[in-house]
Order: structure tokens, then sequence, then C-alpha cells
């Protein structure tokens, strides 16, 4: 069976943290996610990614608040797609 067939039968928890240096320990956020389930991952940020096999599917964003409200997660044809929202600015 291929790798990302049984990563949809296992249930993972995902632990993201920022390995941001102008923070401090005390001065960070977490936000836990809930999600569907997902066979790959799509991983578009700077930060680091750890993955550990549990019973659920969850995602666990420690950083600084502004910037974890900028981070996108959503799951799409059995993708778990990690990125920052996009942002255009106008110079009218």
């Amino acid at each position: 069976m291929k790798t990302t067939k049984n990563l949809g039968k296992l249930a993972w928890i995902l632990i993201l943290i920022f390995s941001l240096t102008s923070l401090q320990v005390h001065g960070q956020k977490e936000d836990t996610r809930n999600l569907k389930n997902f066979e790959k991952i799509s991983f578009s940020i700077s930060g680091d990614l750890f993955i550990e096999q549990g019973p659920n599917y969850s995602l666990k964003l420690v950083g600084d608040q502004k910037d974890l409200e900028r981070i996108i997660t959503e799951v799409k044809n059995d993708v778990l797609i990690i990125k920052t929202k996009s942002y255009t600015r106008s110079f009218n």
C-alpha cells in the first residue's frame, strides 16, 4: 500500500512551532485547530513542522498572535494545506 494511503487511515496530530528569534517564550500563543482526514501535507510557511501519530486529526500552532491569525489551514482533495494569507497592496 502506498504511504499516502496509509496516512489517510491513520490520525495525525501536527505540532507546528514557529521558531521566531524575536519572540520570547512567554509572548507566544497557542492555537489548536481540528481538521478533517487527509493523506498528504503541503507546508508553505516559515517555521518548524513536527508530526506525531495520534487518535485525532488536529493542528497545534505556536507563535505570535498576529502570525497565527495570518495562517490558513484547510484540507482539499485529501491534502492538508498550511499557508499564510495573501495580501495585495494598492498604491493609488
